[in-house]
């Protein structure tokens, strides 16, 4: 009958064909309020708790939950959080989570999580990649067959990952501005450091490498280069972007 599990925000909608690719039920609330009361009920064996929600956020319900009688308030929670924050991953055990995995999540990543937590054998089915190799065209831009090997060649999880890294990056990237013009070294070597780390792990090979650029000139208070290097950051990101609408309009 497969493992019953919710997640507690629309924005994971991508990884519910993930987890009924591998047997497992998912059910998704918009908020912390309809996260407790779905506990209540104690008809799910994990939860997959959105750190980030309106109303009441993932750690105030989480806090409630555990103070649930019986099976429902010991039901194993995985936290999904959108940033790897200085002190969240503190925070989440804090307030009674049971692991702890930031955006963008790859699916093995995300049913390792769940395995260990439900100790579930190797029995689970082989999620196959949709496409062994894909085309060379760009791959020094964006490495799209990591992106197809992280996302089990899942194409609406793909889309997912892609939309939020792209919110994220921009982002990031006006923070990163704003550092610069104040000349604020660690703070840009900080941000540049987390725009490598979040670009290299969803396959922006040339936007993560004109990072550890910027992350390296910080380190050397290279105020001029960093200048220069963030011009040519913007130019990447906008062609990577390009590069990636026209995948997702034809992935084939």
């Amino acid at each position: 009958d497969g493992y019953g599990l919710v997640a507690f925000a629309n924005a994971f909608v991508g990884y519910f064909t993930v987890l009924t690719d591998y047997g497992f039920k998912a059910h998704a609330v918009s908020n912390g309020f309809e996260a407790i009361g779905e506990a209540v009920k104690g008809s799910y064996d994990a939860i997959l708790m959105d750190v980030q929600m309106p109303g009441m956020d993932g750690f105030s319900a989480t806090l409630q939950i555990r103070r649930l009688e019986g099976n429902p308030g010991k039901v194993p929670i995985i936290a999904l959080t959108a940033h790897a924050m200085q002190g969240d991953k503190e925070r989440c055990f804090a307030s009674g989570m049971n692991e702890y995995v930031t955006k963008p999540i790859s699916g093995d990543e995300l049913i390792l999580k769940i395995d260990k937590l439900l100790k579930i054998d190797d029995s689970l089915p082989e999620i196959q990649s949709e496409t062994e190799d894909l085309p060379d065209n760009n791959q020094d831009v964006f490495d799209f067959n990591h992106l197809d090997k992280m996302s089990m060649g899942n194409k609406e999880f793909q889309s997912e990952l892609l939309v939020t890294f792209f919110e994220d990056i921009i982002i990031r990237y006006k923070r990163l501005e704003e550092w610069i013009k104040s000349k604020n070294l660690d703070k840009i070597i900080n941000e540049a450091h987390t725009i490598k780390g979040a670009s290299s792990s969803i396959g922006a090979v040339k936007i993560a490498e004109e990072a550890l650029a910027i992350e390296l000139s910080g380190k050397h208070n290279d105020i001029e280069n960093i200048l220069q290097r963030l011009q040519n950051l913007e130019m990447l990101i906008s062609d990577t972007k390009q590069i990636v609408d026209e995948y997702l309009l034809n992935p084939s």
